[in-house]
């Protein structure tokens, strides 16, 4: 996020981080820098260093994130036994929150220890909401170390909904002689999955007293429909911004629009992303409001984007198209000449310009077969599709003829008039007009005459200019030009 997206993070003159953790409205410290007291956060400066707490209560979060949710620290739940069988230490792990939910997508139940039970209860309303799993193992050798698959460990899904668990663990035997017999229930967060791999290892385990639990967080208790029918009251108080309703339970949060960043929150909180920073453009970018618009390099039209349809060949202008037919030609001859090989591909979209405007072939098909009909000549498509340097020779008079008239792939008729075209010297009339008025029309006759060399010698008209003596005259001819 850019350093003015960062300047909105809070109400301007209110605290915004607690230590090492940033803290962003609309929660904040006390009710004249939060949204409401749910959003009320204590920073305990107690602790080196301070550390962020939800309310006034016991609750300490680890991050805070503007999409809907929060981390905050849970207790684990653990039974430890000594080598006689008694107790010599345990904790309860129990949960309350008033206003927020357990996100059911980023947490799981989570089970560690040979021969337990365990089951996170919950009560809503008048009803009894349970989910637990078993966790065997006759010998601690049978567990493996980053497996939770019922041996040695356990896991389960959880309740949607949920705001208030007790986590119940029952050992149901204790295996006498090991040095010390750990049983540990816990809420684990998705992405602490490793977490249980290590804490296999008993030393660390018994040092575990909290673990990482993601909370859904959202503004009221209405849907966006009904919060959007009074925009003064609706908590999406930015320009540019967007409502997302609650995947679990009621109450939505909000998001900048596509093109902005900051704190949808605040009035002022969403702010334009320069995407031009990025480079995302063939040639120049200019910024807009929530976008951005690219201007294709002279001879070039299309959207110019990087990511989109980017720069159109059959609009390049004259020096460009007589370039890109000897770069094209010099890569394929070497292909041919050095490796032996067919590329199999040549087509218009596999001849692209890089960043700097080179010009750079695709990777050869390396296969016998090819579907792409329309660059192939006529009558090799019934010769099994077997690829070879001639049908690469065909393709790249194809891709000629389409920079040149700006059309689609030319099919059998449409080389004929293109020929005639060529024969008679009336290349203008099958041209673009913006080629034509560049004057370079010697250079296009180059490249026209290229064509009509390449495709004619697939077809081995030696009277009208093939030479029916394999793909290295047609690319020699290219490359003398």
């Amino acid at each position: 996020m850019t350093e003015l997206a960062l300047q909105c993070w809070g109400i301007s003159g209110c605290q915004t981080r607690c230590g090492d953790i940033d803290v962003p409205f609309p929660f904040g410290f006390g009710p004249n820098c939060s949204l409401d007291e749910s959003f009320f956060i204590t920073c305990n400066e107690s602790y080196n260093p301070p550390k962020p707490y939800l309310n006034l209560g016991e609750i300490e979060v680890i991050d805070i994130s503007l999409l809907g949710q929060m981390s905050i620290a849970a207790s684990v739940a653990s039974d430890c036994y000594d080598k006689s069988g008694s107790p010599v230490n345990g904790s309860i792990s129990e949960l309350a929150l008033s206003e927020f939910h357990i996100s059911s997508t980023q947490n799981e139940f989570t089970v560690i220890g040979c021969d337990t039970h365990a089951y996170l209860q919950s009560s809503d309303k008048w009803k009894q909401r349970i989910v637990g799993c078993v966790s065997l193992c006759g010998d601690i050798k049978d567990v493996v170390n980053g497996s939770c698959s019922g041996i040695g460990c356990c896991q389960s899904s959880i309740l949607r909904d949920l705001r208030t668990f007790r986590l119940i663990l029952q050992v149901f035997k204790i295996t006498l002689g090991w040095k010390l017999s750990i049983h540990v229930a816990m809420l684990l967060w998705l992405k602490q999955r490793l977490l249980s791999s290590r804490l296999l290892d008993l030393k660390d385990l018994q040092k575990q007293k909290t673990v990482p639990v993601v909370l859904d967080w959202s503004i009221g208790n209405v849907t966006c429909q009904v919060a959007k029918k009074n925009l003064s009251t609706s908590g999406c108080g930015a320009m540019h911004s967007q409502c997302i309703d609650s995947s679990n339970g009621l109450g939505y949060h909000c998001s900048c629009s596509t093109g902005f960043e900051g704190n949808p929150y605040l009035v002022d909180g969403c702010h334009d992303i320069d995407e031009c920073i990025s480079t995302p453009c063939e040639g120049t970018c200019i910024n807009t409001l929530g976008s951005y618009l690219c201007s294709c390099p002279t001879g070039f039209e299309d959207d110019g984007k990087k990511d989109g349809t980017g720069l159109i060949f059959p609009a390049v202008g004259s020096s460009w198209i007589f370039w890109i037919a000897f770069d094209t030609a010099r890569s394929v001859a070497f292909l041919h000449s050095n490796c032996g090989v067919a590329h199999g591909d040549i087509t218009s979209l596999s001849i692209v310009l890089n960043s700097v405007y080179n010009v750079k072939v695709s990777l050869p098909l390396l296969s016998e077969w090819s579907d792409t009909y329309g660059y192939w000549n006529t009558e090799k498509l019934n010769t099994w599709k077997k690829l070879t340097e001639e049908s690469d020779v065909y393709s790249f008079g194809v891709v000629l003829a389409e920079l040149l008239t700006g059309d689609m792939v030319i099919n059998f008729r449409e080389a004929d008039y293109f020929f005639s075209a060529i024969r008679e010297d009336r290349l203008p009339e099958i041209l673009p007009p913006r080629l034509v008025s560049e004057a370079n029309i010697e250079q296009l006759k180059h490249v026209a005459m290229l064509a009509e060399r390449c495709l004619r010698h697939i077809w081995g008209d030696t009277k009208n200019g093939g030479s029916g003596n394999g793909a290295e005259s047609c690319f020699k001819y290219a490359l003398a030009r």
